[in-house]
C-alpha cells in the first residue's frame, strides 16, 4: 500500500498575515507584560530571564534573549497557530486564540520553566497567572489580526 502525505506551506500572503498577527500579538503581550503586570504584581514579566535560565546564559546575553522572544512571537508561534489550524483544528477567532495562548503559556511555564530549574508553572503564583493572561491576550490578538488580514483564512 502506497500512502502519500502532502505537506502544505503557507503562501506568501498568508505568511505576511501571520507576521502581521504576530506583530499585533507581540505588542499586546508587551503592553500587558511591561505596563499592566507591574501595576498588579510589582514588576514586569521577564521572558528573557527565563530564556537566560533555560540556556544557562550570563546576563550579558539579555538583549539576545529579548530578541529571541520577539522573533518567536513574531514568526514561530504564528506558524504554530497556522499548523494547528491547517492540520488539527480550525475554530472561531476566539477559540483559535485561546488554543494558541494556552499552548504558549504551557510551553513557557509548564515545559521551559522546569527545564530551567524553576517550578512547574512557577507554582501557580500570581506572576504565573499574569503570564497566562498575557499569553491568552497574545493568542487572541494573533488570531483576530491574522484572520482580519488573511480574509481567506
Amino acid at each position: 500500500m502506497n500512502v502519500t502525505y502532502a505537506v502544505r506551506v503557507p503562501s506568501i500572503r498568508t505568511f505576511a498575515a501571520l507576521v502581521a498577527g504576530g506583530l499585533a500579538a507581540d505588542l499586546a503581550w508587551e503592553v500587558w507584560a511591561r505596563a499592566i503586570t507591574p501595576l498588579i504584581v510589582g514588576g514586569p514579566l521577564q521572558p528573557a530571564a527565563l530564556i537566560l535560565s533555560l540556556f544557562r546564559l550570563p546576563q550579558e546575553y539579555f538583549l539576545h534573549a529579548e530578541v529571541l522572544h520577539v522573533v518567536t512571537g513574531l514568526v514561530f508561534y504564528p506558524m504554530v497557530m497556522w499548523g494547528i489550524r491547517t492540520y488539527v483544528y480550525a475554530g472561531s477567532r476566539l477559540v483559535d486564540g485561546l488554543i494558541i495562548g494556552l499552548f504558549t503559556w504551557f510551553l513557557s511555564l509548564g515545559v521551559f520553566a522546569p527545564l530551567a530549574g524553576l517550578p512547574f508553572m512557577l507554582g501557580f503564583i500570581l506572576l504565573a497567572w499574569m503570564s497566562g493572561i498575557g499569553h491568552v491576550l497574545y493568542g487572541i490578538a494573533l488570531s483576530f489580526v491574522f484572520r482580519a488580514v488573511a480574509r481567506d483564512a
